[in-house]
């Protein structure tokens, strides 16, 4: 793949319209997953900002996306899991709930694995099994 095509993708994740930086969240996932790590880490970087988009869709629709990513490899994703439970403390109660869920289904599937211990006990009680 060629640096100039990844860095026009990367340039639509700051786009002015929300439908766009969403649908660019979706995409950038599934291209993540796709590329080798040498050319997916300004895509991954890019993810990562959209946590801090100012809508509260596209925070949700990272935490959905990222949190289902995260079901059948977590990889790639490791860095952005930190960011879908920094969401737990979000100002909006649909981003902090979408993130509570998702984060809760994944430490359940993977409760043998080792890669998701930055889950607090405390969250999984709260919630329980």
């Amino acid at each position: 793949m060629h640096a100039s095509l990844i860095h026009s993708f990367v340039g639509k994740f700051t786009d002015s319209s929300v439908l766009v930086r969403t649908a660019m969240v979706r995409h950038g996932v599934e291209l993540l997953r796709q590329l080798p790590p040498v050319h997916a880490v300004p895509i991954a970087k890019a993810l990562q900002s959209r946590f801090y988009d100012p809508d509260e869709n596209v925070r949700t629709e990272m935490v959905e996306r990222v949190c289902e990513a995260c079901k059948e490899s977590i990889g790639p994703f490791a860095p952005l899991l930190g960011e879908v439970g920094g969401r737990m403390q979000d100002k909006k109660t649909g981003v902090k709930a979408t993130a509570r869920a998702n984060l809760c289904a994944l430490y359940r599937q993977h409760l043998s694995s080792a890669s998701l211990q930055w889950v607090p006990q405390k969250l999984l009680q709260s919630y329980g099994e």
